[in-house]
C-alpha cells in the first residue's frame, strides 16, 4: 500500500509516494530469519552424537551377545559363537542408538528433573524400548512377524522378563548415572556399560528361554 506525503520546502510543495508495507516487511522477514538460526540448534539438542550412540549400542549388544552364548552353552572357543545371531542381535540395537540419543536429550535439557525422578521415568518406558528393539530382531534373526507367526502373548511375556531385569538392576544404577554424571554422551556409554550387563541376561531370556523370575524366586528360596 502506497500513501502520498506532501513535502514543504519554502515556496514549492512536493510530493513523494511512501511505502507503508515496507516496516511490516522487515519485521516478518528479521523474525523468520531469526527463527531460522534456531533450527540448527534444535536438530543438534534433539539429536546430539547420534552417530557415537548408534556404535556403542551396535558395538556392545554384539559384545554382550557372544558372552551370553559363551556363559550359557560354555562354549571354549569363539569360533563355537553363532555369529549370525551375534550380527542380527547388533543390528536390531540400531534404533536404540536413535532412541537414546533423542531421549536423553529430551531428559537432560528439557525435562531437567532429579535424578531419582529421571531414572523413574526413563525405566517406566523401557518396555517400549525392548519392543523397538525385540521386533526387528524377531523378523531379521527368525522370520517371525508380529501377528503373524509372533503371538503378543510371546512378544509381552519376553519384555515383561526383560522389564524385571531392568528394575533389579537398571534402574537403580541409573540413579546414580544422572546424578554423577552430566555429559549427554556419557551418559548414553553408561547405560551401554549397564545394558552389558543387562543385555548378556537379555539374551539368555530372548534366545535360551532363561525365566528371570523363577530363577530369582528360586534362589530367594534357598537362602
Amino acid at each position: 500500500m502506497f500513501r502520498t506525503q506532501v513535502l514543504c520546502r519554502g515556496t514549492h510543495l512536493k510530493t513523494r509516494r511512501i511505502n507503508t508495507e515496507l516496516p511490516i516487511r522487515i519485521h516478518y522477514r528479521i523474525n523468520l530469519d531469526a527463527h531460522k538460526s534456531r533450527l540448527p540448534l534444535a536438530r543438534i539438542e534433539l539429536f546430539p552424537d547420534l552417530g557415537k550412540s548408534i556404535l556403542t549400542c551396535f558395538g556392545i549388544t554384539f559384545v554382550a551377545d557372544g558372552a551370553a552364548q559363551s556363559i550359557w552353552s560354555n562354549l571354549k572357543s569363539t569360533d563355537d559363537l553363532d555369529q549370525r545371531r551375534m550380527r542380527n542381535m547388533a543390528v536390531a540395537a540400531i534404533p536404540l542408538g536413535i532412541w537414546y540419543s533423542a531421549w536423553f536429550s529430551f531428559l537432560d535439557f528439557h525435562l531437567k528433573k532429579a535424578p531419582f525422578v529421571s531414572a523413574l521415568i526413563d525405566t517406566l518406558f523401557l518396555p517400549a524400548v525392548h519392543a523397538i528393539f525385540l521386533i526387528p530382531f524377531h523378523i531379521i534373526h527368525n522370520n517371525k512377524v508380529l501377528n503373524h507367526n509372533l503371538s503378543h502373548s510371546e512378544l509381552i511375556s519376553e519384555i515383561g522378563s526383560l522389564w524385571f531385569l531392568d528394575w533389579l538392576i537398571y534402574f537403580p544404577l541409573q540413579i546414580l548415572n544422572f546424578a554423577l554424571v552430566k555429559s549427554h554422551f556419557l551418559k548414553i556409554v553408561n547405560v551401554q556399560f549397564i545394558d552389558l550387563l543387562i543385555d548378556i541376561l537379555a539374551s539368555m531370556v530372548i534366545n535360551d528361554g532363561l525365566d528371570p523370575f523363577t530363577s530369582v524366586k528360586n534362589y530367594l528360596n534357598s537362602l
